[in-house]
């Protein structure tokens, strides 16, 4: 389990892409795109929403806004 400091440095020393997963959803997503990551794996928190199609429309905002905050280029 790495705390997002230390994610980030692990998203910034590796040549490959590097994607978050684990304990993910609408409250950290875009911290996590913030880090570099290239992608995150979500879930729970999309799949106990009322409305599915909602939260994963949510979660793809949240992480274009966080990833652009990194200067990474998104969808």
């Amino acid at each position: 389990v790495l705390g997002l400091e230390s994610f980030a440095r692990v998203v910034a020393d590796s040549p490959l892409p590097v994607v978050g997963i684990g304990g993910v959803g609408l409250a950290n997503i875009a911290r996590v795109a913030a880090t570099g990551a290239h992608g995150a794996a979500v879930v729970s928190d999309a799949l106990l929403a009322r409305d599915i199609s909602e939260r994963v429309r949510l979660l793809a905002e949240a992480f274009d806004q966080g990833a652009r905050g990194s200067g990474l280029e998104t969808g």
